[in-house]
């Protein structure tokens, strides 16, 4: 069978042979689809010839374009669900209420109304029909059409016929039980009609070997089993349809017209909160998935040899692609799916080596690199090293448009993720090559030390009316402090400052992976960072198998109004100071233990207002516990008393105030640092 399908296939497409296994699968199916739905169409449309009453289309010609009108709205207002496979294959169904108006068209005029779904659905297409669509777009679009014409008329036409066979009349006109149960009837049997249809399409297929390497996958029998069940949900808006057709009858255009515009409302929030799922599950995979990606490259070798294999299996669960290749430049591929497809072409590649940013390329747009018309979305980030900011690479994917969604697509913070993920496996396993010659010790210290550099901001937010300054200065080759800073979607700032418990590697590894943690669960909890540090300490206890324990400081900040919301888990006081305020300098205790130590330990969420000229000190205990060569402590008064020195001025100068007093502080040895600093000072501006 598969033999005589690629042979027709041959005549119709000339460069069929020439393709890639997967896409001669998907045109196969396709080609399937229409030869077995191409003859029931036509065979369906004369059969609807045939029962239709050309007197109603002269005579209610105005009520039959307004329910087609109708039909097509709620065709555009479509509602859709996405399931995939555990092994990263997703797919889409979509449906609409339109069933609603072709339901009540069929009660109203018989057969003859019929005619809305054929017109309805041709619409439709006609609508959607572009010059840039792909090859296999234009095919699919054919085979759902013919689909939905055969399927359609016959579930309506034999529904209908048992409508009249138990006594049914047109129009109905009335809802009592015991006119409306024929009716009800009559739309169930064309519910389940449609089901069987559409499975009869999928036995077509396998049988003629098409979807056999599908059939034997459980996953893919468990996507069509929520496609069937989502087809059966979504046509069940049909049964409206009698009531529609009755307050016509009964009520006049204007109720029908309610009744309708009611139904518009439903489905727009339908389609709203369809859209707002697709695009959480896209969100929820893309984090889940760079997160498991993250540890799963930090726990594997130094020397990345294995970065391909990991992201050849973490990549197909991230995003949804038709290809995806990732090189560095200037012609290493590190990765190609489907491996049987044939590379992008070299010029693409050099204009994007050229024009190193974030870029995304639609359908019908003039692609720079050839000037050709585009058929797919075409998404690109660089990959950058992360200390030069050179270009190394480039993520490549090219996205095939999916009719009924409309979505817009926003992979740019995941990739841009991604290629940094690989940046630093990259420049680690560069690291780790030029370390061989080095001792053991010194190698992992170097390699930590680079991977952890990259973890600090590069740059501060800036928000108006605030001033921000920020260092750390490890004691040695790593560090366990670490800060962060970062920007929230509505405009809110995230501080973070921590030290984990300990020196060294693993300290250090300990650091990255809360670093990660907190950067993840304060995006999740933008408004409770109790609740965030709750979910990091989950993890760092069920990820890790250590004595270390780290202690945070997490606050949100609004700049709009200067109010902060945070947790403390054990860590040293932030200060608020006040200039000019007679009072003391207010500090913010804790809120709850450090991460690390108790499986259900919580956190009090705390806030504070910042006023205009107020500062607030945030630092390690690297700061307080510097001590001379008599083993004084520098400790938080002489920290508070440098800091209100220097108020007038900008944070930068606060911070390197501090810091100079420290040096002075420990007097003989400046040089000599016990433990790492880490110093963030933060002032709202003046009106």
């Amino acid at each position: 069978m598969t033999s005589i399908l690629d042979t027709t296939a041959g005549r119709l497409w000339s460069d069929f042979d020439t393709l890639v296994d997967s896409d001669r699968a998907r045109l196969r199916i396709e080609l399937v689809g229409v030869v077995y739905c191409l003859p029931l169409a036509v065979v369906c449309i004369g059969w609807l010839l045939a029962e239709t009453d050309f007197n109603t289309v002269r005579s209610q010609w105005p009520m039959l374009m307004l329910f087609l009108v109708l039909g097509f709205l709620f065709a555009r207002l479509s509602f859709f669900q996405m399931s995939g496979t555990e092994a990263g294959s997703y797919s889409y169904d979509s449906s609409s209420m339109a069933s609603i108006v072709i339901v009540s068209a069929a009660f109203l005029y018989g057969p003859t109304g019929v005619w809305i779904l054929v017109l309805g659905l041709l619409t439709y297409v006609i609508a959607d029909l572009s010059p840039h669509q792909s090859r296999f777009e234009r095919w699919n679009i054919a085979r759902n059409l013919l689909f939905g014409i055969w399927s359609g008329i016959t579930s309506f036409l034999l529904g209908l016929m048992v409508y009249e066979w138990l006594g049914g009349h047109y129009p109905v006109s009335e809802l009592t039980l015991a006119s409306s149960w024929i009716a009800f009837l009559a739309v169930f049997i064309i519910v389940c009609l449609n089901v069987l249809f559409f499975l009869s399409l999928v036995a077509v297929w396998r049988l003629t070997g098409v979807r056999d390497a599908q059939s034997k996958n459980q996953d893919q029998d468990r996507s069509l089993r929520l496609t069937v069940r989502f087809f059966v949900l979504a046509d069940l808006p049909a049964f409206f349809g009698i009531l529609a057709a009755a307050t016509y009858s009964v009520m006049g255009l204007g109720a029908f017209l309610f009744l309708m515009g009611g139904a518009l409302l439903a489905s727009l929030l339908a389609r709203r909160f369809s859209s707002a799922a697709v695009l959480n599950q896209q969100r929820s995979r893309e984090v889940v998935q760079l997160e498991q990606l993250g540890r799963a490259i930090i726990a594997a070798p130094a020397d990345a040899s294995t970065l391909p294999e990991l992201l050849a299996d973490f990549l197909p669960r991230m995003f949804e692609y038709r290809q995806a290749e990732i090189r560095l430049f200037p012609d290493r591929s590190l990765l190609k799916l489907p491996e049987d497809q044939a590379s992008l072409p070299d010029p693409l590649w050099q204009w994007f080596q050229v024009h190193p940013r974030y870029f995304k390329l639609d359908p019908g747009e003039e692609n720079p690199w050839d000037m050709r018309r585009l058929t797919d979305t075409v998404i690109y980030a660089p990959i950058l090293d992360t200390q030069t900011a050179k270009t190394l690479g480039g993520i490549c994917l090219i996205l095939e448009s999916i009719r009924f969604l409309n979505l817009p697509v926003d992979y740019e913070s995941a990739l841009q993720v991604l290629a940094a993920q690989i940046s630093s496996a990259i420049h680690g396993a560069d690291v780790f090559t030029q370390a061989l010659a080095h001792e053991k010790m010194v190698q992992e210290l170097a390699v930590a030390s680079q991977i952890q550099t990259r973890f600090l901001p590069k740059t501060l937010p800036h928000a108006a009316g605030w001033q921000l300054s920020a260092t750390l200065k490890p004691a040695r080759e790593t560090s366990g402090d670490f800060y962060d800073v970062f920007e929230l979607p509505d405009g809110h700032l995230v501080l973070v400052v921590a030290d984990v418990a300990d020196k060294g590697v693993g300290p250090a590894l300990f650091m990255a992976m809360s670093r990660t943690l907190l950067r993840t669960h304060a995006s999740n909890y933008p408004t409770q960072p109790h609740l965030a540090l709750a979910e990091v300490n989950q993890r760092i206890l069920t990820d890790t198998h250590t004595d270390l324990f780290v202690t945070v400081f997490l606050g949100i900040l609004d700049p709009i109004n200067g109010r902060m919301i945070y947790a403390n888990a054990g860590h040293n006081p932030p200060y608020r100071l006040t200039p000019g305020s007679l009072g003391a300098p207010l500090a913010m205790p804790t809120t709850g233990l450090p991460l690390g130590i108790l499986e259900d330990a919580s956190w009090e969420m705390k806030a504070i207002d910042l006023a205009p000229g107020d500062i607030l000190l945030l630092y390690t205990d690297g700061i307080t516990e510097a001590h001379n060569p008599s083993l004084d402590l520098f400790g938080e008064q002489r920290l508070l008393a440098a800091a209100n020195s220097t108020t007038g001025g900008s944070t930068q100068h606060m911070q390197d105030s501090i810091l100079t007093a420290i040096d002075h502080f420990v007097g003989e040895e400046p040089n000599v640092q016990h433990d790492d600093l880490t110093l963030m000072v933060l002032k709202r501006e003046l009106l």
